[in-house]
């Protein structure tokens, strides 16, 4: 079928950002625990240890960030697909995520993710989809959740392993490095401000790649630095090359808004 917006963008859109089309990736895995403090209290811990161990602990600073609502733009660039839109975004902390998407003011898409299930109805071709995120995570062999996407928005770091992780140092930045056989991750945090500006995540068997690059942060009311500004791009043999850009604005804190979203009985399942 000819379709006028191309809406199932949207669909792959959030399963790149959820697992970045990892075949088998892990992210679900035990994040390893924080390093536990010498038996001599009297002892210092050296800077190196106290640096690796802060990246376990860098989801703490928005710890008051109960829920988040914004304006946004995305351009979207994915084979046989350039696209900008508008967006409006609202979150609520472990709980829901719900977005749409809209061109010259027309809504072409919307979409509702939960803890467990994924939403989302395509207005111009009068479909809809349906999914629980688990029998998702099987059927394309992802493991999909509700976490991995609230880190990637809240832009914490997303880890891939139980392996142990290296610090090297670089200009004005923190270099942390997690690698095992099957996966290379690499962040970077800001050494003043110990904010993640960037991260990268590489499979090595099937070379497939994400990065999520953070830019223009601004400081919240009673939280810390945001980043409003967003460019994810990934790569695999199968999809090729593809990004995102985000851009948020008019973006506000801890008052939830109305989040509506329906399915009407006349529109077909994809």
């Amino acid at each position: 079928m000819q379709k006028s917006f191309k809406v199932y963008f949207l669909y792959l859109a959030f399963v790149f950002i959820a697992c970045m089309f990892l075949p088998g990736c892990i992210f679900n895995k035990r994040i390893p625990d924080k390093p536990k403090p010498p038996l001599n209290t009297e002892a210092k811990v050296p800077e190196t240890a106290r640096t690796v161990s802060a990246i376990y602990t860098l989801d703490a600073k928005y710890k008051n960030l109960k829920s988040l609502y914004a304006k946004a733009s995305v351009d979207i660039n994915m084979p046989d697909l350039n696209q900008s839109v508008n967006s409006q975004i609202r979150w609520i902390r472990d709980s829901v995520f719900w977005m749409n998407f809209t061109i010259l003011g027309i809504e072409g898409a919307r979409l509702l993710i939960t803890k467990d299930s994924f939403f989302m109805v395509d207005r111009i071709n009068r479909k809809y989809m349906a999914e629980n995120l688990t029998q998702m995570g099987v059927k394309y062999n992802l493991p999909i959740s509700f976490k991995t996407l609230q880190d990637f928005l809240l832009g914490n770091p997303v880890f891939l392993s139980n392996a142990e992780i290296q610090l090297e140092k670089t200009n004005q930045l923190n270099h942390f490095i997690q690698e095992d056989n099957a996966w290379k991750g690499d962040y970077y945090t800001d050494e003043a401000t110990s904010q993640l500006n960037k991260l990268y995540l590489k499979q090595k068997t099937g070379e497939s790649t994400m990065s999520q690059n953070l830019q223009n942060f601004k400081a919240l009311k009673n939280s810390a630095n945001f980043s409003f500004d967003r460019l994810i791009e990934f790569y695999s043999k199968p999809s090729g090359k593809a990004s995102i850009k985000l851009e948020l604005k008019d973006l506000g804190i801890n008052t939830p808004k109305e989040i509506k979203f329906s399915i009407p009985s006349s529109y077909e399942r994809m």
